[in-house]
């Protein structure tokens, strides 16, 4: 606690790293509210499911990659800017009228987005130890 009390830049990452998980979780529901409305909604909930799920997968190779990693502050800035970019992807296309080729192309938004945020929670680890 005296920690966070002190440290402005700790208490930065942690108020950042808070706003994304609640961000996330957000996300998550309103993918989910959207693949529901499909006429396949179970399959259009599986796909975002597994795009939520599968690169939990990945972690033990980001997370290697992030060990490795130079730079680290300058990387999570590059990647933050990356993601922003692929959601505003996300963005567009569901503004376009709503298929499965739509969805198919979130799904794929949203999985490698999710991949380079568990590289970039691996980049974090060692400001938040």
């Amino acid at each position: 606690m005296e920690l966070i009390r002190k440290n402005q830049l700790y208490r930065r990452l942690l108020s950042a790293n808070f706003i994304s998980a609640l961000g996330d979780s957000l996300y998550y529901i309103a993918l989910l509210t959207y693949a529901q409305q499909f006429e396949n909604s179970s399959l259009a909930i599986l796909l975002v499911s597994c795009s939520e799920t599968l690169p939990n997968l990945f972690y033990v190779i980001t997370g290697g990659l992030a060990d490795r990693t130079t730079k680290k502050a300058h990387k999570i800035i590059q990647l933050s800017i990356f993601r922003a970019l692929l959601y505003g992807g996300v963005g567009l296309l569901i503004g376009l009228e709503q298929s499965l080729l739509i969805l198919v192309g979130v799904v794929f938004l949203n999985f490698i987005s999710d991949i380079y945020g568990k590289y970039t929670s691996g980049l974090l680890s060692p400001f938040l130890l």
